[in-house]
């Protein structure tokens, strides 16, 4: 028996429920949402036997896959579908010798097609390694992509495989998958058209920190563990570098953070224009404690610049805002614990003189002033989070501000994400 391989494309039009096109506010909190799904109601879990079953033919020389549209930043999670990956079965005996497993390739749209120019990323897809069965095959790409139209392309990874993206089943049960854009590259053309193809593309939506409230940085901390670069998702890519052997995918407040063992973990972002925020600024971060025994450092631009941190027990865990390496600026009048939880920590300052620092715990003004008058200089240091001598603390979602925020608007942004923890 040789299957049919059919040239064609695979495409997935997202609009809302099947074919799911992601809309939210850019000042929501993230979200799981579903780009593309045509599964079997059973689940990724089903498998179909590769007799009766059939679909769009992929080999090295013809990538296939879904189209999605993203209208805001999303972290792509899951990408798969149901494939095969055996040319030929003679008289039950599949003639597929030492099958590697296949990729999914990520591409832009041109034209309303995929990109043959341009490869985003390439991942390997899991691998049931039996020709006899069409199972779901998929990977965990944490890719994240800017607003816009792409397509997941399926392949091989060598010139003797060629598979099939799944269209129709008849065993166990009879299935045939909705109908979606499909995307085709082969050497001679590139095309798109609507089949029946069975893949699903998952992803979450990326916190992104409201540009009308002059942010100059803002770092989720979510990146999966191995990553060294703590991605800036403000227009002004402030992207900073994990030093130091932290630890990634951490729970967070919303996703996920990164845990700094208080000895030589640091993020560092590189000095840039953006970054002089000079005397009117906000900073902003959550951080939950491990212990109190040590001072923990949230923010810290070098000597003269703006230093945020969280004292030790000694000094009641208080919140201080600095000038660096000269004095405090304000203090809270409450502290820190560390108990298990994630505290939300701003600092906000309007220029010099009486009135013009607040420290904010949890969404409350809790100030009390100690040298109002001292004026941050911006600095040509880096700005870095966290530091050695201390104990270990997981940071999450920091943003530094150009202005000064508003109780409100302080108070709002606590309670979206304690909401979020609620959930």
């Amino acid at each position: 028996m040789t299957k049919a391989h059919v040239v064609a494309l695979v495409a997935a039009s997202v609009t809302a429920g099947l074919f799911g096109s992601v809309s939210i506010a850019e000042a929501e909190p993230p979200r799981t949402v579903s780009l593309v799904d045509t599964l079997p109601s059973a689940g990724s879990a089903t498998t179909f036997s590769v007799f009766g079953s059939g679909g769009r033919g992929v080999s090295r020389r013809q990538f296939v896959g879904p189209r999605f549209v993203l209208s805001v930043r999303t972290t792509l999670t899951e990408i798969g579908g149901y494939l095969n990956n055996c040319e030929t079965i003679v008289a039950g005996n599949p003639q597929c010798p030492e099958t590697k497993p296949l990729v999914v390739e990520i591409r832009p749209a041109k034209d309303g097609a995929p990109d043959p120019d341009v490869l985003l990323a390439s991942f390997e897809l899991s691998h049931d390694n039996d020709p006899l069965t069409v199972s779901y095959e998929s990977a965990s790409p944490h890719l994240e992509l800017s607003p816009g139209t792409y397509f997941a392309l399926f392949g091989p990874q060598q010139d003797q495989d060629v598979g099939f993206l799944l269209g129709s089943a008849s065993i166990p049960f009879s299935f045939t998958p909705s109908t979606i854009i499909l995307g085709n590259i082969a050497p001679d053309r590139v095309l798109v058209d609507e089949v029946p193809a069975a893949v699903r593309i998952l992803g979450r939506t990326v916190a992104v920190c409201d540009p009308a409230l002059a942010v100059r940085g803002c770092w989720h901390f979510d990146e999966p563990a191995g990553t060294t670069t703590a991605t800036d998702s403000s227009t002004f890519a402030n992207h900073g570098t994990y030093l130091g052997g932290v630890t990634l995918g951490v729970p967070g407040v919303f996703d996920t953070a990164v845990s700094l063992d208080g000895v030589n973990d640091v993020v560092r972002v590189p000095d840039a224009n953006s970054l002089d925020v000079g005397d009117t600024f906000s900073a902003e971060g959550w951080i939950k404690r491990s212990s109190t025994a040590s001072t923990h450092s949230l923010m810290n631009k070098g000597n003269l610049g703006l230093q945020l941190v969280v004292t030790n027990a000694g000094s009641r865990n208080r919140v201080f805002l600095r000038k660096a390496n000269v004095s405090t600026i304000a203090q809270s009048s409450v502290g820190v614990p560390a108990d298990g939880k994630y505290h939300h920590v701003v600092a906000t300052k309007n220029g010099a003189g009486p009135g013009t620092a607040k420290i904010y715990v949890d969404g409350v003004d809790v100030t009390v002033p100690v040298s109002p008058a001292q004026i941050v200089q911006n600095t040509a240091f880096p700005l870095s989070f966290g530091s050695g001598s201390s104990t270990r603390a997981d940071f999450d979602e920091f943003a530094l501000y150009d202005r000064a925020l508003t109780p409100a608007e302080v108070t709002a942004r606590f309670t979206r994400v304690s909401a979020a923890l609620r959930r």
